[in-house]
């Protein structure tokens, strides 16, 4: 079959490529992504080229595997970023002629990624792109794939910023993915703007709000000129206006929470009170079967030594629930306490001797 031009071109970037020495570990490597992004870059994909594209996979795959899997990642690279067609499709269609490349589970995950969004499977995603990242052989060593590692991180910040009450329950995941990009950040590609962006991501999470801002716009200041920069630059502008309302979110919720503890200390004192009432008006009922003044007397200051004993016991509990360190209150609540435990023992003991 006679190929177009714009396939033959196509075909002779991905020759390249599969030429790579020991290719088989090659397109395992971070070096292999970025080289396809370079000839990603040449192609203007019609939906005729596609078409050639696929044909030739299937033509083909048997007898040029690797120079067929590159074809194909261009391609998909190329409909993946400029969305273009079905890319679940279009992964199910091929995936499954180069499973001897271990990169093509990246592709898989990937592909997950960008056509379902729903929490459930981004939460799945993040979880599959974790242990993908902590899988060695002998062709390959995810840990140290920068890709790899990138997509885990972004899948991470994506799912929690439009789940910004689950953070405190997944921090794990949020700083396990800070740790793992900044390692990247610092170890050489500082100045890949994706990476320090989605640092910048992570530290907004956390509640760092002011060096989110700053890798934010240094990420901006790293995207390099070209037709697509304006783009760029508004896209990652607004992780500046997300940022403004993570920061929104959690001082409201901050507000909200405090509201909420200041109404259960308060139904704690009110508790304490009513209960300390009902103790007090229950011994009332003494009184009433006292017939001598003398000892009616004297249990009405045993009765007062009382009443002073549990407004200590009051004013104690109030200092726990509302964590009172004055220490002049302190003083008083114990010398409340000793004047009612003297008084109620006096009490108690004239009393007896009468």
């Amino acid at each position: 079959m006679a190929w177009s031009q714009n396939l033959q071109t196509v075909l002779g970037y991905a020759k390249e490529i599969s030429e790579q020495k020991d290719f088989i570990k090659f397109c395992n490597t971070r070096a292999f992504e970025d080289a396809v992004n370079k000839k990603v870059a040449l192609v203007s994909l019609t939906d005729e080229l596609k078409s050639e594209a696929e044909k030739y996979i299937v033509e083909n795959e048997k007898n040029e595997n690797a120079l067929c899997f590159v074809l194909f990642f261009i391609v998909y690279t190329i409909c993946r970023k400029n969305k273009i067609g079905n890319l679940q499709d279009f992964c199910d269609k091929y995936i499954n002629f180069f499973d001897e490349y271990e990169f093509t589970e990246f592709i898989k995950i990937l592909t997950e990624y960008n056509t379902k969004k729903d929490d459930k499977n981004q939460l799945r995603i993040i979880r599959k792109t974790k242990k993908l990242i902590e899988l060695k052989g002998e062709n390959f060593d995810f840990s140290t794939h920068n890709g790899v590692v990138n997509l885990y991180v972004e899948a991470v910040c994506s799912y929690f910023e439009t789940n910004l009450d689950e953070r405190a329950d997944e921090k794990l995941y949020i700083e396990d993915a800070k740790q793992k990009i900044s390692a990247i950040v610092n170890g050489g590609e500082n100045k890949y703007p994706k990476f320090t962006l989605n640092l910048g991501r992570l530290e907004a999470l956390l509640g760092n709000y002011q060096r989110a801002e700053e890798l934010i716009n240094l990420a901006i200041s790293y995207i390099g000129s070209g037709e697509t920069r304006v783009y760029t630059v508004h896209e990652y502008e607004q992780y500046l206006t997300k940022l403004n309302m993570i920061k929104l979110y959690d001082l409201n919720d901050k507000k909200i929470k405090e509201v909420e503890k200041i109404k259960t200390d308060n139904l704690k004192s009110l508790s304490l009170i009513t209960a300390l009432l009902g103790f007090l008006l229950g011994t009332i009922n003494i009184f009433s079967t006292v017939t001598d003044v003398k000892v009616m007397a004297l249990l009405m200051v045993t009765y007062l030594g009382l009443v002073i004993i549990l407004l200590g016991v009051l004013l104690f509990g109030i200092k726990l629930i509302y964590k009172e360190k004055n220490k002049k209150f302190t003083a008083y609540i114990m010398v409340t306490l000793l004047l009612g435990v003297l008084i109620f023992a006096l009490s108690t003991v004239l009393i007896l001797m009468v």
